[in-house]
């Protein structure tokens, strides 16, 4: 049977179609078919729903927290520390810089303002073995107790680049 086959990746990364013709038929020279979304932060392949969809982010400029505006309740003696951020596909996560301190409770609240699709389903911060995923709706919470000062890289489930929690 001829005609068209849709296809996607099991992220929604990559979509196209397969065109099946007559077995007697001759093809012309395949054609770059258009895909949907922006490129990701470096992966290099479209994005159908990475959930960032922003290429060479600044992670930086002016989408930060200070440890000072973070620190939050107390429980048994222990301040955890309390980062919010929200999620939304066009800007991904906000703001998308944290200071904390080590060795105190951290407990990050991201309010999803949209479902994240793609490699936005999870998110990372494989230096300290956490894999959280992120909720369809109302919020995702993170939490982990960081044991050494440094640089948490926050990634996607490809491995992007999308926030940072310095440690000191």
């Amino acid at each position: 049977e001829t005609g068209e086959i849709p296809f996607s990746c099991s992220m929604g990364m990559y979509t196209g179609k397969f065109i099946v013709v007559e077995k007697t038929s001759a093809v012309a020279p395949a054609q770059k078919i258009a895909s949907s979304g922006g490129t990701c932060g470096g992966a290099g392949g479209t994005c159908g729903g990475c959930g960032g969809g922003v290429q060479n982010k600044n992670l930086v400029s002016g989408n930060t927290a200070t440890v000072a505006s973070v620190t939050g309740s107390q429980t048994n003696d222990t301040k955890i520390q309390l980062i919010k951020s929200v999620y939304s596909q066009i800007e991904d996560v906000s703001p998308n810089e944290f200071t904390v301190k080590k060795g105190q409770p951290v407990k990050w609240v991201i309010a999803m303002n949209e479902p994240p699709t793609g490699c936005m389903r999870n998110m990372v911060i494989s230096s300290i073995g956490v894999s959280q995923p992120m909720s369809q709706s109302g919020e995702t919470i993170v939490e982990f107790t960081p044991t050494e000062k440094g640089d948490l890289w926050v990634t996607c489930s490809m491995g992007i680049h999308r926030a940072t929690i310095h440690v000191v």
